[in-house]
């Protein structure tokens, strides 16, 4: 018997022994886009307006008309899709230095197929582009090209952690990953070693938090390393009026943001604007187009720090400093904003610059709320257009079924005017206590055909005891007109 277990065991370490290798050459998990890349139409006909919006609303207008920085000098390691060598806003910098000075191929792709996604070109005219009519934030930085997905956006762990390595070898600046890894995935050895090569070396890296949201505790890797600089994504009236032509009254950190922790939230995770008109690839239809997503929240933040580390030499911990204090408070829980909304600072910023913010904590809205789920209760709730509403149910061990009911009771329109067009509809979706989405019915309110489902029903068993997350997110997107909120209430019972 004994040598029958010793034989079990040999091949057990064995098997182990061999995934680990397989995982270690190039057979791990996928890397995962934070979103596909599906660019659209916008109704903004001058893309350049777009970027100069967001530069405005990151402070980063007013910076360089202080420091006189424009990136030059700095350069960027983007770890992506590659890009589009011959794109006419990708020309020499005004220093005479080449625009794209490292170009690293680690795909199977013929070497010359340039950016077949588009997602890297996308991110590279948001941070560097210098066309003459479309120039990015930093348009005078060089780019470090470093190309990972191929052009059904896949990848591999074992190729994001090779471009890692290279660009620390490189010496590049700062490293920008606008990609995640799913939480259940597992995290190659190798790629945390090459993140803190990135540390030792203190170059800093921007990562987006995943398109994972709206429950807490979904930020992904490597975003949720403690080094990295975390950054999810949030929308602004102006934002969404001029590029989509949507009116809305006030800012939100949006539904597929990945969230923190409620209780332990962490230091370096920060919120920027989600979406902007940029470059494509010259193979699609259009010169420009519009996306949003936390790829281009994280893209926005590294034109953003380029500038700042060509006026002033950081290190990390200075850079989380810097950012802790200048971001902006939007009136959001910690949780979905993280340390706030990224700002950069200047001697000629003014408050007129921040209006757009709210920052007194006594004006928050009282979304988060925790029940124990020992009786049944009912809780009436009242949801801004684009707002997400979190209930936290403490779930005890000897239940075995939870039940809960969302209800509308009314939609209001800020006028009377908005109130005959509009149209609200909300998105319903409980997690378990480990982050899984175990229930999504059908949304609540009005559709495109003006079709008005006024309740869900959710049944489902309670697999295991712990916090569950109810959530309800108000559509942004559905009318122009989106002066809107919601009111209704949930009745929630564990049996």
């Amino acid at each position: 018997m004994r040598k029958y277990i010793s034989a079990f065991l040999l091949l057990l370490a064995f098997l182990v022994a061999s995934q680990a290798a397989q995982q270690e050459n190039g057979e791990a998990e996928p890397v995962t886009m934070t979103s596909p890349f599906q660019p659209q139409y916008s109704a903004n006909s001058q893309p350049q307006t777009s970027l100069d919006h967001i530069a405005d609303l990151i402070g980063l207008t007013a910076y360089q008309k202080s420091y006189q920085t424009d990136g030059t000098g700095m350069t960027i390691a983007l770890i992506d899709s590659g890009i589009d060598l011959k794109h006419p806003d990708f020309q020499p910098n005004t220093d005479g230095s080449s625009k794209v000075v490292i170009y690293h191929d680690f795909t199977s792709e013929s070497e010359d197929s340039g950016d077949t996604l588009g997602h890297g070109t996308f991110l590279a005219g948001i941070v560097a582009a210098n066309g003459e009519n479309y120039h990015g934030l930093a348009p005078n930085a060089r780019l470090a090209v470093y190309k990972i997905f191929d052009s059904e956006g896949k990848s591999s762990q074992h190729l994001l952690a090779k471009a890692i390595e290279q660009a620390v070898a490189d010496k590049v600046d700062l490293i920008n990953l606008s990609l995640s890894i799913p939480p259940e995935e597992y995290r190659l050895p190798r790629l945390a070693a090459a993140l803190k090569q990135a540390k030792e070396k203190q170059i800093p890296i921007v990562a987006a938090v995943g398109n994972y949201g709206p429950a807490a505790g979904t930020i992904a890797y490597p975003a949720d390393d403690a080094y990295v600089i975390a950054i999810g994504s949030y929308q602004e009236p102006k934002m969404m009026e001029q590029d989509l032509g949507i009116l809305l009254e006030r800012p939100f950190v949006t539904a597929y943001s990945a969230r923190d922790d409620i209780e332990q939230p962490r230091n370096n995770f920060f919120v920027a604007p989600a979406a902007v008109i940029s470059t494509v690839p010259t193979w699609f239809a259009e010169d420009y187009l519009y996306d949003e997503g936390t790829s281009i929240s994280a893209a926005i933040v590294s034109g953003a720090l380029l500038n700042f580390l060509q006026h002033e030499q950081a290190n990390y911990q200075t850079i989380i400093n810097k950012l802790q204090q200048w971001s902006k408070d939007l009136g959001l829980s910690p949780h979905e904003q993280g340390k706030g909304a990224v700002y950069l600072n200047s001697l000629s910023t003014t408050v007129a610059s921040t209006d757009y913010v709210n920052t007194s904590s006594t004006q928050k809205t009282p979304y988060l709320r925790q029940l124990n789920l020992l009786n049944p209760q009912s809780i009436y709730f009242s949801l801004p257009q684009g707002q997400t509403q979190t209930v936290y149910l403490q779930v005890p061990s000897d239940k075995k079924e939870m039940q809960i009911t969302v209800a509308l009771l009314r939609q209001e329109a800020q006028n009377q005017q908005e109130h005959s067009i509009a149209l609200g509809r909300c998105r319903v979706m409980l997690f378990d206590p480990k982050g899984n989405l175990v229930a999504s019915p059908s949304s609540i309110g009005a559709t495109y055909s003006e079709e008005m489902t006024t309740s869900v029903e959710i049944a489902v068993p309670i697999t295991s005891s712990g916090r569950w997350q109810l959530t309800i997110t108000s559509d942004p997107y559905l009318s122009q007109y989106n002066h809107l909120t919601t009111q209704g209430w949930l009745n929630i019972n564990a049996l």
